[in-house]
């Protein structure tokens, strides 16, 4: 006719007509236990076992919160528990350890518990286990959201800047190759009246009778000078093989 003693209590003695006390902060005690551990009682209870916690009085682990782990045994309080670490997730409760990296095209910042807690924005990128989003270096652009990676500034654009997230059209006078940062201007003697061009071979002599005498010129429309004339591809009003 004697009671079990209650979980999360303990009997110690003999004779009792009520539990000895509460089961100790950091254990659990199932029923009838004999001590405040429920030490050499397996049956009883334990230690509070890792990824969870036991305040006094527990019949049983209470568990960590998903986002969190504890790796330790023992533990008394949800404080115990630590916030997954930057660049992981922990999924579900009571774990006792990250559940794994970050998805590439994604980043966490700590607490995740997916591998999903922020999706990286246009012009960005990052890797598996990023604890925080990239920016596209200069050269390189990126329209998308949730990108591992960026690409390379198309012909007949640049990109000037980092976390570019559409390229610029290259200007007139200008040609622009593959992963361009910079435009490059048209020979001295040439022209481009369109943008978009992305070689040397696009630019255009400047015309019979004009001449081009800077870079990036995007029209033939300075006259050579009297008194002299001027081929295709002239640099300057007054070039010396054209005296007439």
């Amino acid at each position: 006719s004697c009671t079990p003693c209650s979980p999360g209590k303990y009997c110690q003695d003999n004779g009792l007509i009520e539990p000895s006390g509460y089961c100790d902060a950091g254990y659990y005690c199932i029923s009838g236990s004999k001590s405040s551990t429920a030490v050499n009682q397996a049956s009883a209870g334990g230690i509070c076992p890792a990824g969870g916690y036991c305040p006094e009085g527990s019949s049983q682990s209470l568990a960590c919160p998903a986002g969190s782990y504890v790796a330790s045994e023992g533990q008394d309080s949800v404080d115990d528990c630590t916030d997954c670490l930057p660049g992981y997730y922990c999924a579900g409760s009571s774990n006792n350890g990250t559940t794994g990296k970050c998805d590439a095209g994604y980043y966490c910042t700590g607490g995740a518990s997916t591998p999903t807690q922020y999706r990286v924005q246009p012009g960005y990128f990052s890797i598996a286990g990023a604890n925080s989003q990239s920016p596209c270096p200069a050269g390189t652009y990126n329209r998308e959201y949730g990108q591992s990676n960026c690409n390379a500034c198309p012909q007949g654009f640049y990109c000037p800047n980092e976390a570019t997230a559409e390229p610029e059209v290259c200007p007139r006078g200008f040609y622009c190759a593959l992963n361009t940062i910079t435009p490059i201007g048209c020979p001295k003697g040439t022209f481009s009246d369109v943008p978009n061009i992305f070689s040397e071979e696009a630019c255009q002599d400047c015309m019979a009778g004009y001449y081009c005498p800077e870079l990036g010129s995007n029209s033939s429309a300075l006259l050579c000078s009297a008194g002299y004339y001027c081929n295709e591809g002239s640099e300057t009003a007054t070039p010396v093989d054209g005296l007439m």
